[in-house]
């Protein structure tokens, strides 16, 4: 199987755009706790990084601030399934068990930001859902947004935990 390991490793993951007087940019400079986890939206798939314009740049419209990266976290990786335009974030790494199914169609991304484990009661909970016909991966932080599942999402569980 083949790794990609994209140039977006942790310490530039710290990056924010200081020249721009985007409200999003701003936001993040608000929370001293962390950096601010940006989602996105494509019409079709859902993104999200620590660089606002990563998603900016993608064609992707800024949503909001998911919540903020924890200080001695656990490292949230992305994974990317080419075919299907799908990221996936998890807290943990099945890149390494080349026996794994998850290895036959997504390619590691990148190492994103650092995150609470979903059973530590620290932080506010991150809700994964799917969406099975898009091939679409959502988080929130919101449980209300789409709850048990909605809009042909289905819930997949609390998937990490962030700083509010």
């Amino acid at each position: 199987m083949l790794l990609i390991n994209c140039s977006n490793e942790v310490e530039s993951l710290n990056e924010t755009n200081p020249s721009s007087a985007n409200k999003a940019e701003s936001q993040a400079t608000n929370k001293n706790t962390g950096i601010a986890v940006y989602r996105f939206y494509n019409g079709r798939n859902h993104f999200y990084s620590t660089n606002y314009s990563e998603g900016i740049n993608n064609g992707y419209s800024y949503e909001g601030i998911l919540g903020y990266s924890v200080a001695g976290g656990t490292l949230v990786r992305r994974f990317y399934y080419a075919a299907k335009n799908d990221h996936f974030y998890t807290l943990s790494n099945p890149a390494v068990d080349p026996n794994n199914p998850f290895n036959v169609n997504w390619y590691f991304a990148a190492n994103m930001f650092a995150a609470y484990d979903p059973a530590d009661p620290t932080g506010i909970r991150i809700y994964q859902y799917f969406n099975p016909s898009k091939v679409d991966h959502f988080y929130t932080n919101n449980y209300g947004e789409l709850g048990a599942g909605g809009q042909g999402y289905n819930y997949e569980g609390v998937a990490f935990r962030l700083d509010q």
